[in-house]
């Protein structure tokens, strides 16, 4: 019996905004049929101070296998990064925040390589290989990896990155025949910036009704200007479960009493739900997850700030 994954959908929608805790993102790609099954590693970044998506991958030339072919592209689109790597062949995508990134110290580090590829420096498989490279550049942008010297070989290398808590992910496109019945269950992780002036937004996640959706949100944003007794005006900024100093008193995409003015919120068809900095839930309906912040729909010109959400959706693993 064959186990199939029927539901993976990782979609990522990024925007130029900071938070905190996380400065940028650090992507690693893996095609494990290439270099005679041994594995080849691509790797990426999405810096969120610049907003901006540089990625690439240290080649073997077809026809001089001691040769290397280093190349890189910039966007300012993760899925863009990922289409690219998919179309390709690369089937595997592994993904970890940054809190501490040098953008700079990563394009010395490309710069470098683009000059040693036009200079055709050999390429090896101990010392030169594409995860060496990959992992040179990573380190220089603030990520942790694992080390090459007894694991050279680029699929272990690879399945070695879940113990640095990077996370995995298979990069296949969502499945819509879903089974009524499943031998296994796991899960796949998809990330959203949502901006607190733009009311309700499509994430592009697909969701099956009675599916467990678990949240996490972080970061700061505020739902408008405020005028005190003393006849200042302030802006109050909060995180995702919303300003608790404020009381509901008119329309929200949201109305009950245990959430907040500012919070975020959820909506598939037409079910809403608290997300607030975290929750878990049973999907009330099928259709697109929507995410906002909790605020009149038509008071949102003045807000200010975006958080940032990871969603984890249990998916049906079936026996055929």
């Amino acid at each position: 019996m064959k186990k199939i994954l029927l539901s993976i959908l990782f979609y990522f929608c990024f925007s130029g905004f900071c938070v905190a805790s996380q400065c940028g993102y650090s992507f690693l790609f893996l095609a494990p049929d290439r270099a005679g099954n041994l594995g080849h590693i691509a790797f990426g970044i999405a810096d969120l101070n610049l907003n901006t998506v540089i990625y690439g991958s240290n080649d073997g030339v077809r026809d001089n296998l001691l040769k290397m072919k280093f190349w890189h592209k910039e966007s300012n689109s993760v899925i863009e990064m990922i289409e690219d790597f998919k179309n390709q062949g690369y089937s595997r995508l592994a993904f970890q925040a940054v809190e501490t990134c040098d953008i700079q110290k990563y394009k010395d580090k490309i710069e470098q390589f683009n000059k040693a590829s036009q200079e055709n420096l050999t390429y090896s498989l101990w010392l030169l290989n594409c995860a060496d490279r990959a992992r040179e550049l990573l380190g220089a942008y603030g990520t942790n990896t694992p080390d090459l010297f007894f694991n050279f070989i680029p699929n272990n290398w690879f399945e070695d990155l879940k113990n640095r808590k990077f996370s995995l992910v298979e990069m296949r496109q969502y499945w819509e025949n879903m089974p009524e019945s499943a031998s296994d269950v796991t899960h796949t992780l998809s990330l959203s910036v949502i901006d607190s002036r733009s009311g309700w937004q499509k994430t592009g996640i697909y969701v099956r009704q009675n599916m467990i959706l678990e949240f996490k949100a972080n970061g700061q944003w505020s739902n408008g200007l405020y005028q005190n007794i003393q006849g200042q005006v302030f802006r109050p900024q909060y995180g995702p479960d919303g300003e608790p100093q404020l009381e509901s008193g008119f329309r929200y995409l949201y109305n009950s009493p245990d959430t907040r003015v500012g919070a975020l919120v959820g909506r598939i068809g037409n079910s809403v739900f608290h997300v607030g900095q975290s929750n878990k839930i049973t999907a009330p309906a099928e259709g697109y997850l929507y995410l906002g912040m909790n605020d009149d729909p038509n008071t949102t010109s003045d807000n200010a700030g975006k958080v940032f959400v990871e969603v984890i959706r249990r998916i049906i693993i079936a026996e055929y």
